[in-house]
């Protein structure tokens, strides 16, 4: 049987820290295939993660429940990335609609967010009649039924948002909300994580460490964020141009017929990027292919396009890419000074006396107050 080795990648690289933190690998499960499919991309995924829920039951009753030496089962904690607000808003909107999302719809008021949302900039996948609406109205029905919800975020933040939510999941009796966010290191360490080599790490570090306080620009967009080659180089070729040093998170898109995620780069970038642009910006940008694991800070941006999607073939033009970046450059713009001003307040947060420092010390106190 092939095993699926959840910790191989990622884990392995970690450094031999000592921590009780264990590592249970599950058999494989092979994935649907995507080719003349309808069926939505967002179910096939959770059917196919739904297919492990034997192997996932079997493991705890191995390694936890008929364990002598283990500790006892507190608690499951399941991690999904969505956007939450939307989650618990759509089994409202299915029982009081019944149906999709459509493009020509009205702007919707969704708790949590503080204005009207037009629907050309909506998810796509609530505009799916093949299965995506109907599963994400599924998670929001799920994630009711909790015990509670662990955020990456801060209530100094989000304000508005986390009163919306605490309110939505009181009326619902859910028991408690946890904004234990940002999930940032103070002290520096988790960068170790990141990497598995010690000089690949040091050479960022460094090359970020010569530069002048706030003069880099960071492009990332996400684990998840992928770009085809036209929209590769368009940002490439503006990046050439611009005066800016910088740091760029490039991740390759995955097969359009298989299910898999964006991943790294794997040798030369330079069939991806225009020709001669590594030589051109060797002492201006750096190309670091997994910086996304850096992030750490909770961070606001700067609008390029909200109604952007990479599924439609359309591409970021260079001008609109210049404007962004010189927004974000200039040393008196308001967005730059707002994400100042929230990056000291996010480390207050987390530390001692702070919201999420008490909400992450309540976390801990549910759990054991849930131990048998």
């Amino acid at each position: 049987m092939k095993t699926f080795d959840c910790s191989s990648d990622h884990t392995r690289s970690f450094p031999a820290f000592d921590t009780q933190i264990r590592f249970i690998n599950l058999p494989y499960v092979d994935p649907p295939s995507l080719q003349k499919s309808k069926v939505s991309r967002e179910k096939l995924v959770t059917d196919h993660r739904g297919s492990y829920k034997p192997h996932v039951k079997e493991a705890i009753i191995k390694n936890v429940l008929s364990n002598t030496n283990s500790a006892p089962l507190a608690g499951l904690v399941f991690d999904m990335f969505y956007f939450l607000g939307l989650m618990l808003y759509l089994p409202g909107q299915e029982d009081e609609v019944g149906r999709e999302f459509l493009a020509f719809d009205s702007d919707y008021i969704i708790p949590g967010y503080a204005n009207p949302i037009p629907s050309r900039i909506l998810p796509l996948f609530l505009f799916n009649e093949y299965g995506g609406y109907d599963t994400f109205v599924k998670h929001g029905r799920r994630f009711k039924e909790t015990k509670g919800i662990i955020i990456d975020t801060y209530t100094e933040l989000k304000a508005h948002a986390t009163k919306c939510l605490l309110n939505d999941l009181e009326d619902n009796n859910l028991h408690h909300v946890y904004t234990v966010g940002p999930l940032i290191d103070v002290k520096g360490e988790s960068v170790k994580l990141c990497f598995g080599d010690d000089s690949e790490r040091d050479e960022i570090m460094k090359w970020l460490d010569d530069q002048p306080d706030s003069s880099v620009v960071f492009l990332c967009f996400g684990g998840l964020g992928s770009f085809d080659e036209e929209q590769v180089k368009e940002i490439a070729l503006e990046l050439e141009q611009c005066a800016h040093k910088f740091l760029w998170s490039l991740r390759k898109p995955p097969p359009k017929d298989k299910f898999e995620g964006p991943s790294d780069y794997k040798g030369d970038l330079q069939e991806e990027l225009p020709n001669g642009f590594l030589e051109k910006t060797n002492k201006t940008g750096l190309q670091q292919l997994i910086a996304f694991q850096m992030v750490k800070d909770l961070g606001l941006v700067v609008e390029l396009r909200l109604d952007y999607r990479n599924t439609s073939g359309e591409v970021v033009l260079g001008d609109e890419i210049a404007r962004a970046v010189k927004c974000v450059m200039d040393t008196d713009n308001e967005v730059r000074k707002k994400v100042k001003e929230e990056s000291e307040k996010s480390r207050l947060a987390v530390m001692n006396g702070g919201y999420s420092y008490a909400a992450f010390g309540q976390l801990i106190e549910d759990i054991l107050g849930n131990m048998p």
